[in-house]
């Protein structure tokens, strides 16, 4: 008896499944709001690409390459038009003995 009883309460109630256009828009929603993220991330990816750009001159600007020991040295040493620097000249001088050595 009370099974026959759940049969007619079954058969009364009605299903409570969404219809078909709820389902759509809800589906449309997702959708909508995915993309929303995907455009939001892509913007926020490329304001910092944009951003690391412009500021990299400024950090590279600031640098000043250091100089070396000889680089000093010869800065102080005023040499005139006709010569040539110490370092270029002392290379000069060492191929011209290697020349003469290799004569002798």
């Amino acid at each position: 008896m009370e099974y026959n009883r759940m049969i007619e309460l079954a058969r009364e109630s009605a299903p409570d499944a969404p219809d078909t256009g709820e389902l759509l828009s809800n589906v449309r929603q997702r959708l909508y709001n995915r993309r929303q993220r995907q455009r939001l991330t892509l913007a926020a990816v490329l304001a910092l690409l944009l951003g690391g750009a412009a500021t990299l001159p400024l950090l590279v600007q600031g640098e000043e390459p250091t100089l070396t020991l000889a680089e000093r040295v010869s800065a102080r040493v005023d040499t005139p038009k006709s010569k040539l620097p110490a370092p270029i000249a002392g290379y000069q001088h060492s191929i011209s003995n290697r020349n003469i050595m290799t004569l002798i």
